[in-house]
C-alpha cells in the first residue's frame, strides 16, 4: 500500500511535466499503477478510483507530449532538408574557399543543434547529410589540380 501511495505521489507530479523528454517516466508511471490498480480488489475504492483517474491523466498527458515530440521531430527534419539544400548550393554560390569552409562550419554547427528527427527517417536524412558534405568537398577542390608543383619531393616517391 505504501508503494502504492508513492507511485501515486509520482504519478501527480509527472502530470505537471509537459516536456517530452519526460514520456518515458510516463509511460513507467501508467504500467506501474495499471499494476497496482489490478491488485486493488474493491472496485468501488477511493484509492482504486484515484488510480484509474491518475492512469487516464497520465495517458493524457503521454499522448499529448508524443504529439508535441512528433511536431518537433518533423519541425527538425524540415529544418535538417534546409540545411542540406545549403549545402548543397553553397559551392555555388562562393568562389571563395574560405568563405565557403566557414558557411559550412556554421552549417553544421546549426545541424548539431538541432533535435532529433523522426526514426523512419533519420537513415535517409543523415545519408543525405553525408553526400551534400561529400559533394561540397568533392566539388571544391582542395588539392590543386597539378599536386606535383607544391609538393615536389613526393614526385620522387611515385
Amino acid at each position: 500500500m505504501n508503494l502504492l501511495v508513492e507511485e501515486l505521489a509520482k504519478a501527480r507530479m509527472l502530470l505537471t511535466h509537459s516536456d517530452p523528454e519526460h514520456i518515458k517516466d510516463i509511460r513507467q508511471s501508467e504500467r506501474q499503477l495499471k499494476l497496482f490498480e489490478n491488485e486493488l480488489t474493491d472496485p468501488e475504492s477511493n484509492l482504486r478510483i484515484e488510480t484509474q483517474d491518475l492512469i487516464n491523466a497520465l495517458t493524457n498527458q503521454r499522448k499529448k507530449l508524443e504529439r508535441i515530440q512528433s511536431q518537433n521531430e518533423q519541425q527538425h527534419l524540415k529544418r535538417k532538408e534546409e540545411l542540406i539544400f545549403k549545402i548543397n548550393e553553397l559551392v555555388k554560390l562562393s568562389d571563395n574557399i574560405g568563405t565557403a569552409t566557414r558557411m559550412l562550419s556554421d552549417i553544421q554547427t546549426q545541424w548539431k543543434a538541432l533535435g532529433p528527427v523522426p526514426q523512419k527517417d533519420q537513415k535517409n536524412i543523415q545519408t543525405a547529410y553525408q553526400k551534400a558534405l561529400d559533394d561540397f568537398y568533392y566539388n571544391l577542390k582542395i588539392i590543386p589540380c597539378n599536386y606535383f608543383d607544391f609538393f615536389p619531393f613526393a614526385q620522387a616517391k611515385f
